[in-house]
């Protein structure tokens, strides 16, 4: 339950609180720049997810160091609006180890559970930290872009220009 909710709340966070604050000079508008940022985390998480079958994963602390590590250093890039190249390889990396972790964790259920009650219980307990997650995570990322869209004061944000 834990690794999913660690993954879902990453995600959330990363999408919901950390693309306005990031400057997207290279764009037109933000609706161009949130569809390219968006579709770089949920291409990774693609990629993530179809992983199980070549790269199954039986521990996952590596893979939450990593998640932990790389949504640190993205919320560094918003802040201190190091690279908007480097914002969408992060959401890459946060989704294809969000998506990783998720599969791979739900195919550890399935295959630790003889008993079929006891495997989806078990499932829709792990499911149940995803959900979770996604919550947890899209709350702080709206508390996030506020306080970040309020304290940073720089024009080149998306938070601060009309477009």
């Amino acid at each position: 339950m834990f690794p999913l909710f660690v993954a879902s709340a990453s995600l959330s966070l990363l999408q919901v609180g950390l693309a306005r604050p990031l400057d997207g000079s290279a764009f037109e508008t933000f609706s161009h720049f949130y569809t390219t940022y968006g579709v770089s985390a949920h291409l990774g998480t693609w990629l993530g997810r179809s992983s199980v079958t070549f790269l199954p994963v039986r521990g996952f602390k590596l893979h939450l160091v990593a998640l932990s590590v790389w949504t640190v250093v993205a919320f560094l890039n918003a802040v201190f609006l190091i690279s908007t190249p480097m914002a969408f390889l992060l959401a890459f990396l946060v989704g294809i180890v969000g998506g990783s972790l998720y599969i791979n964790v739900l195919a550890r259920v399935r295959e630790e559970r003889e008993n079929r009650a006891y495997r989806e219980l078990g499932l829709g307990l792990v499911t149940a930290g995803d959900a979770g997650g996604a919550i947890v995570g899209g709350v702080l990322g709206a508390f996030a872009e506020t306080i970040m869209c309020g304290s940073l004061v720089s024009g080149k944000r998306w938070c601060h220009r009309s477009r």
